[in-house]
């Protein structure tokens, strides 16, 4: 008997007593009810088709691909299956047959003669990365999905990132031609790119649901948490992929690498002033919700023990570290170097120092410039920073509506 290595399992959707099962050479069903497996999954690349990379082997021979991600479509319905030749397989559930095999870029790659680029136009050979992580997303409605990929794209493409196919409602399987099955994958309503640092690539991506943790965590998410080679998290929204903070979003722990923390310092502020900084800026729902808070004794310090970060993007956070008591302001404050010096590079953090009376802020950069932050109104609040010219100092530039804003 041969020993295959397990990579993937996922339970199926909408039946706990049945697990997929991804292995090294294919995929199977199994049920627990029946205590066996119940269907096997084996892509097979015949000669004459190309398959997901035609220059790991020549198109005159059969291939078996490797296999490297086995998950659900959202009802049970379909069986997505990734492979080491950036192959993605979808199978019918039911009879175990090949709906459609494809690659991010081209279609029909199990067919003799398929293979043909999505935009009809050919593409320039390159390395193709290997799917790092997949997960098949829906809407409100289970059957209105999509498909979110790490992974799989040419090693020499501009713009590094997640790929999503919003393939939109899936056809009715009853009633729907085998034609309209394969269109349905072949032809996604939108193909979109949410961006990543470029230098840098995916490790593994965590969708946050709007509401449900059903549906492998993947029904209807808000945004994206994903993991970098750096080791850096990236908070992308979903489906745009626009970056977001994750203050006042995820817990205080997590921002330590949301990116890194280039810098950091400790202040004793007086706890009044401390209650009394506060902000408005806008940000989205709160990630973490529930749970119950362990009791610890009542003892009010009159100073409260502040910390502010430096991250590698130019912002800075601070919050109430605290001291074996009670938190009573656990907001946690961001403010923006970029904005406060108007420009992107040469913002690297050397110092920081925070006044215990006052609550002001000072930041010491590796250019010799200081920028000093105060508790106050912005009164330019949203309004985007002026293109920086030569030789001008840094201005008054807005950081939020209320909030430290640079003196």
């Amino acid at each position: 008997m041969k020993l295959l290595p397990v990579v993937s399992m996922q339970f199926h959707p909408r039946d706990i007593g049945t697990l997929l099962i991804g292995y090294s050479e294919g995929a199977a069903l199994f049920s627990f009810k029946q205590n066996k497996p119940t269907r096997f999954f084996q892509y097979e690349v015949p000669r004459g088709a190309p398959g997901g990379d035609p220059d790991l082997a020549g198109p005159h021979e059969v291939r078996r691909p490797r296999l490297s991600h086995a998950v659900w479509h959202p009802t049970g319905t379909f069986i997505l299956t990734a492979h080491e030749d950036s192959s993605l397989v979808l199978w019918d559930a039911r009879d175990g047959r090949i709906v459609e095999a494809r690659t991010i870029q081209t279609t029909a790659v199990h067919l003799p003669g398929g293979g043909a680029p999505m935009d009809r136009v050919e593409k320039v050979k390159s390395v193709k990365q290997p799917y790092f992580d997949i997960a098949w997303c829906c809407k409100e409605n289970p059957d209105d999905t999509g498909l979110l990929i790490a992974g799989g794209t040419p090693t020499s493409s501009p713009a590094p990132g997640l790929t999503f196919f919003d393939l939109g409602p899936t056809p009715n399987y009853q009633t729907s031609s085998w034609d309209v099955l394969a269109k349905y994958f072949r032809l996604p309503k939108l193909t979109h790119i949410l961006p990543t640092p470029p230098n840098a690539e995916i490790v593994k991506f965590l969708p946050i649901p709007r509401s449900s943790p059903h549906y492998a965590g993947a029904q209807d998410p808000i945004a994206v948490i994903t993991l970098l080679s750096s080791g850096e998290l990236i908070t992308l929204s979903f489906p745009s992929g626009h970056p977001t903070t994750p203050t006042n979003q995820l817990h205080v722990s997590l921002t330590f690498v949301h990116p890194f923390i280039t810098k950091a310092a400790l202040a004793c502020v007086d706890r009044s002033r401390w209650l009394g900084t506060r902000e408005s800026r806008q940000h989205g729902p709160n990630f973490l919700l529930g749970g119950g808070e362990e009791t610890k004794p009542l003892k009010r310090h009159e100073s409260r023990n502040i910390v502010q970060t430096a991250y590698a993007d130019g912002t800075i956070r601070i919050w109430d570290a605290g001291n074996g008591d009670e938190i009573e302001n656990s907001a946690v404050m961001q403010v923006d170097l970029i904005r406060a010096v108007g420009r992107f590079e040469n913002i690297h953090v050397t110092q920081m120092s925070m006044s215990g009376a006052t609550g002001e802020l000072s930041v010491g950069l590796q250019s010799g410039e200081v920028v000093i932050f105060r508790l106050n109104k912005n009164q330019q609040y949203e309004r985007q920073p002026p293109p920086p010219k030569a030789n001008e100092p840094p201005g008054r530039l807005t950081i939020s509506s209320k909030g430290l804003i640079p003196s």
